[in-house]
């Protein structure tokens, strides 16, 4: 569990700095990553069959979303054998 905390922190330092980026402001200091793109994370999560991959990207949805920030992260599952509750 520390590792996905530990990328949940990252994803939320990317998310703070395209959201100053986005308003104007100067974004907040940083570190080593003066040079880093002030975009919105997008992440790419691959990897072999029932390794834990949808319960990866589930967690760092959720850990975004209690964070109040008011993020809205978007999950988007291209397994077509995993039917979501809308079909």
């Amino acid at each position: 569990m520390n590792a996905y905390a530990n990328v949940h922190l990252a994803l939320e330092k990317m998310r703070v700095r395209a959201l100053s980026a986005q308003r104007g402001s100067s974004p907040p200091p940083a570190g080593t990553d003066q040079d880093v793109d002030p975009e919105p994370p997008r992440v790419l999560v691959l990897g072999p069959e029932n390794s834990g991959k949808t319960t990866v990207c589930k967690i760092l949805a959720n850990y975004a979303v209690r964070a109040g920030q008011g993020w809205t992260p978007m999950f988007v599952n291209t397994d077509p054998s995993e039917v979501g509750p809308f079909l």
